[in-house]
């Protein structure tokens, strides 16, 4: 389970946007500095939510 999972269940269960999901999870990682691909990748395996419109390529899955 990733760090944003507490997020996720926050969103799934409709308490926060789509929008308030993904920005919380890209300053998330932003903010504890996981620059590599293979961390970034890992943070969203686990959480099927296309945040493509709200966040930078740079901190989305490949």
């Amino acid at each position: 389970m990733g760090p944003p999972y507490l997020l996720h269940v926050l969103f799934d269960n409709d308490l926060i946007s789509k929008a308030a999901f993904c920005e919380a999870t890209g300053e998330m990682i932003r903010t504890e500095g996981w620059t590599g691909y293979e961390v970034v990748k890992h943070a969203w395996t686990s959480i099927p939510v296309d945040c493509a419109e709200f966040l930078d390529d740079d901190i989305l899955p490949p």
